[in-house]
């Protein structure tokens, strides 16, 4: 079992000349939903509210067969992302937070809730919002040796700056992690420096295989002493939404369908063959308004497209 933790919300997506549309999103949600979506099986640890919204959130759970971690659900309202696209497809955001179902979260809760979970993932908010947080750092603490925790800063400017919660919890979670997922756009908000300076500040907290995802440059590996590059799928962008959290939500789905766990994660060959399936995974998330991830069928599709496409170089 795939444990992923934390929020789940309504997307509300500006994009220029179209009419603002409302999704199920969040990127650890999206995580969950890739994963789901490629065979593997998930609980979503996320306080779910009871309103029309939080409705809407858990039928997309009973959909995709992803279990509801929490044993009750919230009277508090479900939280808003306001996602404003550019004309290329990239998103900035905006939150709604204050007084949402994200409190209503106990540490005692999402420990049960993980279990003996084979992977747990964590990222984005829940590490920075108090109950959440509080909640991670619990999990954390009581995963045993043989758990793989992959983290996933999915850094949101507009929410972390100056988040003193972040800056506590971040470092928590790289020290125990064993796969660390980071955009470069978040590697440098994150250590306000160039790459390589940035690496060694991250090396500080952690020895995790540390996965820099660069969009259509596909996705660098470092692990070690080693550094490989995987090279993405070459698509026509309708908008990049949600395709990092769709990337995490494949690699985990690679991973558990291989049979991998925490043993495995120092294995460069392992670590990079599910980068590889994972970045076609959030190409094609790239072709679809949202984060629509793709289906098992979508990804045997492409699979076999490219290795036309290396038979005939």
């Amino acid at each position: 079992m795939i444990a992923v933790i934390g929020e789940a919300l309504i997307d509300v997506i500006h994009r220029p000349g179209h009419e603002i549309v409302e999704t199920v999103g969040g990127g650890p949600l999206n995580t969950a939903r890739a994963a789901a979506h490629l065979g593997a099986k998930v609980t979503f640890i996320c306080p779910i509210s009871t309103d029309e919204r939080g409705e809407r959130v858990a039928g997309v759970l009973t959909d995709d067969v992803i279990s509801i971690g929490l044993p009750t659900r919230s009277d508090a309202p479900t939280p808003i992302a306001h996602a404003v696209l550019d004309v290329q497809g990239h998103a900035s955001y905006d939150f709604s937070l204050s007084g949402t179902a994200l409190a209503d979260i106990t540490s005692a809760q999402a420990v049960s809730a993980v279990g003996d979970a084979t992977a747990i993932h964590v990222g984005t908010l829940a590490l920075a919002l108090p109950e959440m947080s509080a909640a991670v750092a619990e999990v954390v603490e009581a995963l045993t040796p043989g758990q793989l925790l992959m983290a996933d800063p999915n850094c949101r400017p507009v929410f972390l700056d100056g988040n003193a919660q972040f800056q506590r919890m971040w470092p928590l979670v790289a020290s125990r992690a064993d796969l660390i997922k980071i955009s470069d756009d978040d590697l440098r908000y994150l250590y306000e420096d160039d790459e390589v300076s940035a690496l060694k500040q991250l090396r500080q907290h952690t020895d995790a295989v540390v996965l820099i995802t660069r969009g259509s440059a596909g996705v660098t590996v470092l692990g070690g002493d080693q550094r490989r590059d995987v090279p993405s799928a070459k698509v026509s962008v309708v908008d990049t939404v949600g395709a990092g959290d769709v990337f995490s939500g494949a690699f985990l789905a690679w991973w558990q369908r291989a049979g991998y766990g925490r043993s495995q994660a120092q294995d460069m060959d392992a670590v990079c063959a599910a980068a590889g399936y994972a970045a076609v995974a959030a190409s094609i998330s790239c072709t679809k308004t949202g984060a629509q991830s793709p289906t098992i069928l979508e990804m045997e599709r492409a699979g076999a497209h490219l290795l036309r496409k290396l038979l005939a170089q």
